[in-house]
């Protein structure tokens, strides 16, 4: 999400003894990439890990999931710039983890670090909000059935909000 950076600024802020991490798409991290010179300004040691599967990868999975794959301006159109030439430019502490055995000895310096975690194209994103779905029903979907123990009475989709007399809505 576009707005992960800027909340991980102010729950640093709010909290300066914290370890804050944030964990953002490499679409969403382009979207605020000016945040990290406020980072840097006020000199907040956070952890931002990159989920970098090359391309935005929500709306790939609405492309897959609505418009057959077809992913331009997620695959074809996409581009990024090299991250750690980014975290050079602000003088940021940069790591590339291309696989499990590297995740597995990653450890947090002091100070701010961008963690460019490098996924296979087409990963999935979890949790993915879905069309015509309630927040609580996303994929992916509960399988003990905790759904039908929330304490209202739903309708079968958010269209059908209004349609009901049911005051519980």
């Amino acid at each position: 999400m576009g707005y992960s950076l800027p909340a991980a600024i102010g729950a640093q802020i709010c909290n300066p003894s914290k370890t804050i991490y944030c964990f953002v798409g490499d679409g969403g991290f382009q979207m605020n990439i000016q945040e990290l010179q406020t980072l840097i300004n006020y000199k907040l040691p956070i952890k931002i890990i990159i989920q970098n599967h090359f391309g935005y990868g929500i709306i790939k999975q609405f492309q897959d999931a609505y418009f057959d794959g077809r992913y331009y301006a997620t695959g074809e159109g996409y581009s990024q710039p090299d991250f750690k030439k980014v975290a050079n430019a602000y003088n940021i502490l940069y790591r590339k983890i291309t696989n499990d055995a590297e995740l597995d000895s990653l450890k947090f310096d002091e100070g701010a670090v961008i963690v460019d975690l490098q996924l296979p194209p087409n990963a999935l994103i979890t949790p993915k909000t879905e069309m015509n779905r309630f927040i609580h029903d996303q994929f992916p979907y509960p399988a003990d059935n905790s759904i039908s123990l929330l304490p209202y009475n739903y309708p079968a989709n958010p269209n059908q909000v209004g349609a009901t007399n049911d005051s519980t809505v």
